[in-house]
């Protein structure tokens, strides 16, 4: 990490617009290659950070089984500032002692406790560690998290995605909108690249098809790749 900053500074120093007062042209060149080492600054961090965090224990891959969802449906509750969980009939199911509770997905549920984020099934097991700064909710067995960057974990905790991107969405028909570089684009599953970032705004698949804004133009993403007006 120390050589990353090292070299990053040296860069920022070279690219640095304010090097240039009397020259618009090559200011806004410097601008776009200061954008871009910001952006690679910040995905070797995070990536670097998560190997220091295997390294020293605190993150530890689980490849167990995700356990069964139970016949059973809960809802947030606050009691005295804190949230947890009632089943139909009003009964706490799970001890109020979140400072946020959302919605069960796909028998998960995102909590979270000092701003740290993780998920508890129906049981109240906390079945992926409170670590992430975001997570947000399961589809497709995945979910969007933030750690430094965002990526996609499953259902116990391993990444499935790597963090890399600005922010992303749920995964619908196989595929997610993710933003890199400030332009968003399509993943697949696996990580892959479905569309490269090309667009202003994206959104989820539905029904397969996605909406997308390109160039201040509405656009319709189709599940075969195929990108055309709306």
């Amino acid at each position: 990490m120390e050589e990353v900053k090292k070299n990053y500074k040296q860069l920022i120093k070279v690219w640095h617009p304010d090097r240039f007062p009397n020259d618009t042209s090559v200011q806004r060149m410097c601008v776009e290659k200061m954008k871009l080492l910001n952006e690679a600054f910040k995905t070797l961090e995070s990536l670097i950070k998560l190997d220091a965090a295997v390294a020293e224990g605190r993150y530890q891959p689980r490849y167990e089984e995700p356990q069964e969802q139970l016949a059973v449906s809960l809802e947030p509750v606050e009691q005295m500032g804190k949230w947890g969980y009632v089943d139909s009939q009003g009964h706490l199911r799970i001890s109020a002692i979140y400072d946020t509770a959302a919605e069960f997905s796909e028998g998960l549920a995102a909590v979270s406790r000092s701003d740290s984020y993780g998920y508890v099934d129906l049981t109240g097991r906390e079945v992926i560690e409170l670590r992430f700064s975001r997570a947000d909710a399961f589809s497709e067995g995945r979910a969007l998290v933030e750690f430094v960057r965002c990526g996609y974990v499953n259902r116990v905790g391993d990444w499935v995605v790597r963090p890399r991107f600005q922010a992303g969405s749920v995964f619908q028909d196989g595929v997610a909108a993710v933003k890199m570089d400030g332009k968003w684009g399509y993943i697949q599953s696996n990580g892959d690249w479905f569309i490269l970032p090309r667009f202003e705004e994206a959104y989820p698949f539905k029904h397969g098809r996605a909406f997308a804004k390109a160039g201040g133009r509405q656009m319709m993403v189709m599940r075969n790749g195929e990108v055309r007006p709306a």
